[in-house]
Protein backbone atom coordinates (compact mmCIF):
# COMPACT_ATOMS: atom_id res chain seq x y z
CA UNK A 1 0.00 0.00 0.00
CA UNK A 2 1.33 3.76 -0.58
CA UNK A 3 2.18 5.65 2.44
CA UNK A 4 1.15 9.06 2.29
CA UNK A 5 2.17 11.37 5.63
CA UNK A 6 2.41 8.43 7.98
CA UNK A 7 1.54 9.51 11.66
CA UNK A 8 4.87 7.32 12.85
CA UNK A 9 8.29 6.92 11.04
CA UNK A 10 8.17 3.28 13.10
CA UNK A 11 11.94 2.20 11.33
CA UNK A 12 13.86 3.10 14.58
CA UNK A 13 11.82 0.49 16.79
CA UNK A 14 14.61 -0.94 19.48
CA UNK A 15 14.89 -4.47 20.19
CA UNK A 16 13.18 -4.08 23.83
CA UNK A 17 10.34 -2.11 22.39
CA UNK A 18 7.22 -3.53 23.39
CA UNK A 19 5.77 -5.56 20.48
CA UNK A 20 1.69 -5.05 19.49
CA UNK A 21 -0.58 -5.23 17.35
CA UNK A 22 -3.67 -3.32 16.32
CA UNK A 23 -7.18 -4.72 16.11
CA UNK A 24 -9.90 -3.33 14.17
CA UNK A 25 -12.48 -5.53 14.05
CA UNK A 26 -16.22 -4.66 12.06
CA UNK A 27 -15.52 -1.53 10.41
CA UNK A 28 -18.83 -1.67 8.16
CA UNK A 29 -17.92 1.09 6.30
CA UNK A 30 -20.29 2.68 3.82
CA UNK A 31 -21.29 5.61 1.77
CA UNK A 32 -22.16 7.73 4.94
CA UNK A 33 -21.04 10.98 6.37
CA UNK A 34 -21.04 8.96 10.06
CA UNK A 35 -19.98 5.73 9.36
CA UNK A 36 -16.70 7.41 7.41
CA UNK A 37 -16.19 9.78 10.42
CA UNK A 38 -16.34 7.17 12.95
CA UNK A 39 -13.73 5.25 11.52
CA UNK A 40 -11.59 7.91 11.26
CA UNK A 41 -11.88 8.94 14.86
CA UNK A 42 -11.00 5.21 15.76
CA UNK A 43 -8.34 5.03 13.53
CA UNK A 44 -6.98 8.31 14.76
CA UNK A 45 -7.71 7.43 18.15
CA UNK A 46 -5.60 4.13 17.67
CA UNK A 47 -2.49 5.59 15.56
CA UNK A 48 -1.64 8.30 18.09
CA UNK A 49 -1.32 5.87 20.78
CA UNK A 50 -0.38 2.94 19.40
CA UNK A 51 1.49 4.06 15.68
CA UNK A 52 4.54 1.87 16.95
CA UNK A 53 2.65 -1.22 16.61
CA UNK A 54 3.63 -3.87 14.12
CA UNK A 55 0.84 -4.31 12.08
CA UNK A 56 -2.75 -3.15 11.60
CA UNK A 57 -5.55 -6.15 11.61
CA UNK A 58 -8.24 -5.45 10.04
CA UNK A 59 -10.61 -8.30 11.71
CA UNK A 60 -13.52 -8.58 8.84
CA UNK A 61 -16.92 -7.42 7.99
CA UNK A 62 -14.54 -4.17 6.44
CA UNK A 63 -17.38 -2.93 5.07
CA UNK A 64 -21.21 -2.36 5.07
CA UNK A 65 -22.52 -3.53 1.75
CA UNK A 66 -19.40 -5.44 0.22
CA UNK A 67 -18.97 -2.59 -2.52
CA UNK A 68 -16.07 -1.64 -4.41
CA UNK A 69 -16.70 1.94 -3.77
CA UNK A 70 -16.86 1.33 0.03
CA UNK A 71 -13.22 -0.80 0.03
CA UNK A 72 -11.74 2.18 -1.99
CA UNK A 73 -12.63 4.58 0.48
CA UNK A 74 -11.25 2.25 3.35
CA UNK A 75 -8.07 1.79 1.55
CA UNK A 76 -7.89 5.61 1.05
CA UNK A 77 -8.38 6.19 4.36
CA UNK A 78 -5.62 4.04 5.51
CA UNK A 79 -3.13 5.20 3.07
CA UNK A 80 -1.72 7.50 6.21
CA UNK A 81 -1.30 4.70 8.11
CA UNK A 82 3.12 3.36 8.32
CA UNK A 83 2.15 0.00 9.46
CA UNK A 84 1.87 -3.08 7.26
CA UNK A 85 -1.91 -3.60 7.04
CA UNK A 86 -3.78 -7.21 7.37
CA UNK A 87 -7.34 -7.14 5.94
CA UNK A 88 -9.39 -9.90 6.26
CA UNK A 89 -13.04 -10.94 5.28
CA UNK A 90 -15.99 -11.08 7.17
CA UNK A 91 -19.73 -12.23 6.39
CA UNK A 92 -20.38 -8.99 4.50
CA UNK A 93 -17.00 -8.76 2.69
CA UNK A 94 -16.56 -9.81 -1.11
CA UNK A 95 -13.29 -11.44 -1.72
CA UNK A 96 -12.99 -9.52 -5.43
CA UNK A 97 -13.75 -6.33 -4.11
CA UNK A 98 -11.49 -6.64 -0.87
CA UNK A 99 -8.77 -7.95 -2.77
CA UNK A 100 -8.89 -5.40 -5.61
CA UNK A 101 -8.80 -2.21 -2.75
CA UNK A 102 -6.08 -4.07 -1.32
CA UNK A 103 -4.14 -5.59 -3.79
CA UNK A 104 -0.95 -6.61 -1.42
CA UNK A 105 -3.50 -8.61 0.33
CA UNK A 106 -1.85 -12.53 1.42
CA UNK A 107 -4.15 -14.66 -0.67
CA UNK A 108 -3.85 -18.74 -0.44
CA UNK A 109 -3.19 -21.06 -3.36
CA UNK A 110 -6.67 -21.08 -3.56
CA UNK A 111 -7.70 -17.58 -3.54
CA UNK A 112 -8.64 -17.26 0.28
CA UNK A 113 -7.98 -13.98 2.43
CA UNK A 114 -5.29 -15.64 4.94
CA UNK A 115 -1.74 -14.67 6.07
CA UNK A 116 0.72 -15.65 8.53
CA UNK A 117 2.81 -12.60 10.38
CA UNK A 118 6.09 -13.86 11.96
CA UNK A 119 7.41 -12.18 14.57
CA UNK A 120 10.36 -12.54 17.27
CA UNK A 121 8.39 -14.65 19.41
CA UNK A 122 5.12 -14.76 17.62
CA UNK A 123 3.28 -16.36 14.76
CA UNK A 124 0.05 -14.77 13.70
CA UNK A 125 -2.48 -16.35 11.82
CA UNK A 126 -5.46 -14.70 10.00
CA UNK A 127 -8.04 -16.97 8.74
CA UNK A 128 -10.80 -16.15 5.63
CA UNK A 129 -14.36 -17.27 7.23
CA UNK A 130 -16.27 -16.02 4.19
CA UNK A 131 -19.01 -18.31 3.03
CA UNK A 132 -19.23 -17.82 -0.82
CA UNK A 133 -19.26 -17.13 -3.51
CA UNK A 134 -22.46 -17.82 -3.86
CA UNK A 135 -22.69 -15.32 -1.47
CA UNK A 136 -26.32 -15.19 0.60
CA UNK A 137 -27.53 -11.87 1.38
CA UNK A 138 -29.18 -13.35 4.81
CA UNK A 139 -26.09 -16.16 5.19
CA UNK A 140 -24.38 -14.65 8.86
CA UNK A 141 -22.75 -17.34 9.87
CA UNK A 142 -18.74 -18.59 9.14
CA UNK A 143 -17.44 -21.21 7.34
CA UNK A 144 -13.93 -22.86 6.51
CA UNK A 145 -13.87 -25.33 3.76
CA UNK A 146 -11.06 -28.04 3.84
CA UNK A 147 -8.58 -26.17 1.58
CA UNK A 148 -8.37 -23.33 4.39
CA UNK A 149 -8.21 -25.82 6.99
CA UNK A 150 -5.25 -27.65 5.54
CA UNK A 151 -3.47 -24.19 5.09
CA UNK A 152 -4.11 -23.96 8.44
CA UNK A 153 -2.91 -26.78 9.97
CA UNK A 154 0.66 -26.10 7.60
CA UNK A 155 0.90 -22.68 9.23
CA UNK A 156 0.60 -24.04 12.57
CA UNK A 157 3.11 -27.09 12.21
CA UNK A 158 5.74 -24.64 10.82
CA UNK A 159 5.32 -22.53 13.67
CA UNK A 160 9.07 -23.16 15.03
CA UNK A 161 8.28 -22.92 18.81
CA UNK A 162 6.52 -19.70 18.39
CA UNK A 163 3.49 -18.68 20.18
CA UNK A 164 0.46 -19.29 18.03
CA UNK A 165 -2.13 -16.45 17.44
CA UNK A 166 -5.42 -17.56 15.25
CA UNK A 167 -7.41 -14.40 14.14
CA UNK A 168 -10.84 -15.33 12.74
CA UNK A 169 -13.82 -13.17 11.70
CA UNK A 170 -16.45 -15.71 12.98
CA UNK A 171 -16.40 -17.01 16.79
CA UNK A 172 -15.63 -20.95 16.64
CA UNK A 173 -17.18 -21.41 20.03
CA UNK A 174 -20.46 -20.36 21.97
CA UNK A 175 -20.37 -17.39 24.10
CA UNK A 176 -23.42 -17.64 25.78
CA UNK A 177 -25.48 -15.01 23.72
CA UNK A 178 -28.37 -16.91 21.55
CA UNK A 179 -28.61 -14.12 18.62
CA UNK A 180 -24.46 -14.53 18.33
CA UNK A 181 -23.90 -18.55 18.80
CA UNK A 182 -26.61 -18.66 16.07
CA UNK A 183 -24.26 -17.17 13.24
CA UNK A 184 -21.07 -18.60 14.51
CA UNK A 185 -18.40 -20.50 12.03
CA UNK A 186 -20.18 -23.72 10.67
CA UNK A 187 -16.91 -25.94 11.48
CA UNK A 188 -16.14 -24.61 14.83
CA UNK A 189 -15.82 -27.62 16.35
CA UNK A 190 -13.60 -28.70 14.17
CA UNK A 191 -11.21 -25.76 14.46
CA UNK A 192 -11.70 -25.73 18.45
CA UNK A 193 -10.83 -29.32 18.15
CA UNK A 194 -7.62 -28.47 16.00
CA UNK A 195 -6.72 -25.74 17.79
CA UNK A 196 -6.96 -28.15 21.20
CA UNK A 197 -4.01 -30.08 19.89
CA UNK A 198 -1.53 -27.30 19.55
CA UNK A 199 -1.57 -26.15 23.67
CA UNK A 200 -1.02 -22.62 24.17
CA UNK A 201 -2.51 -21.03 20.96
CA UNK A 202 -5.38 -18.87 21.66
CA UNK A 203 -8.26 -17.83 19.00
CA UNK A 204 -9.54 -13.84 18.97
CA UNK A 205 -12.85 -13.58 16.95
CA UNK A 206 -14.38 -10.65 15.98
CA UNK A 207 -18.19 -10.47 14.55
CA UNK A 208 -20.08 -10.26 17.82
CA UNK A 209 -19.42 -6.28 18.18
CA UNK A 210 -18.86 -7.16 21.84
CA UNK A 211 -15.29 -8.25 24.15
CA UNK A 212 -15.47 -11.34 26.14
CA UNK A 213 -13.36 -14.23 26.80
CA UNK A 214 -13.09 -17.37 27.58
CA UNK A 215 -11.74 -21.41 27.13
CA UNK A 216 -13.80 -23.88 25.29
CA UNK A 217 -12.66 -27.51 24.94
CA UNK A 218 -8.97 -26.20 26.19
CA UNK A 219 -8.47 -23.65 23.96
CA UNK A 220 -8.32 -19.56 25.01
CA UNK A 221 -9.94 -17.46 23.18
CA UNK A 222 -11.14 -13.32 22.92
CA UNK A 223 -13.93 -11.90 20.89
CA UNK A 224 -12.93 -7.80 20.04
CA UNK A 225 -15.56 -5.44 19.88
CA UNK A 226 -16.85 -3.10 17.31
CA UNK A 227 -15.38 0.04 15.44
CA UNK A 228 -19.04 0.27 14.31
CA UNK A 229 -22.29 -0.31 16.17
CA UNK A 230 -21.31 -2.45 19.49
CA UNK A 231 -24.15 -5.01 20.04
CA UNK A 232 -25.78 -5.14 23.48
CA UNK A 233 -25.61 -8.28 25.83
CA UNK A 234 -28.66 -10.50 25.94
CA UNK A 235 -28.26 -13.59 26.97
CA UNK A 236 -32.46 -14.85 26.64
CA UNK A 237 -32.64 -13.94 23.02
CA UNK A 238 -31.81 -14.73 19.85
CA UNK A 239 -32.51 -11.38 18.96
CA UNK A 240 -29.23 -8.72 18.55
CA UNK A 241 -29.65 -5.42 19.32
CA UNK A 242 -27.48 -2.33 19.48
CA UNK A 243 -25.97 -1.14 22.52
CA UNK A 244 -24.92 1.99 24.13
CA UNK A 245 -21.15 1.37 24.39
CA UNK A 246 -18.55 3.67 22.42
CA UNK A 247 -16.65 2.18 19.38
CA UNK A 248 -13.58 -0.05 20.39
CA UNK A 249 -10.61 -1.94 19.48
CA UNK A 250 -7.86 -4.49 20.52
CA UNK A 251 -4.59 -3.59 21.35
CA UNK A 252 -2.57 -7.07 21.73
CA UNK A 253 0.57 -7.15 23.43
CA UNK A 254 3.16 -9.78 22.18
CA UNK A 255 4.70 -10.70 25.62
CA UNK A 256 7.99 -12.94 25.73
CA UNK A 257 5.53 -15.38 27.74
CA UNK A 258 2.75 -15.21 25.79
CA UNK A 259 0.03 -12.54 25.01
CA UNK A 260 -2.51 -10.02 26.51
CA UNK A 261 -5.30 -8.30 24.83
CA UNK A 262 -6.45 -5.07 25.91
CA UNK A 263 -9.50 -3.36 24.96
CA UNK A 264 -9.93 0.25 24.02
CA UNK A 265 -13.01 1.92 23.94
CA UNK A 266 -13.27 5.66 22.30
CA UNK A 267 -13.88 7.96 25.10
CA UNK A 268 -17.16 9.48 25.17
Amino acid sequence: MCVASPWLDNTTRGEAHLEKLLILSDIHLSTSVEDRDRFAQVLQHAMSRHGDARALVLAGDLTEAGKAQEYSALARMLARVSLPVIPMTGNLDRRRALIAAFPKAALTDEGHVQAVLDLHRHRIITLDTLDGPPYAGTRHGGRLCPDRIAWLIRALDSANGRHKVVIAHHPAMKIGAPGHDAIRLDEGAELLELLASYPGTHLICGHTHRAASGISRGVPWSTVGSVSRPFALSLESEEIRAGDQPPSYGVLLLQKQGIALHHQELPT
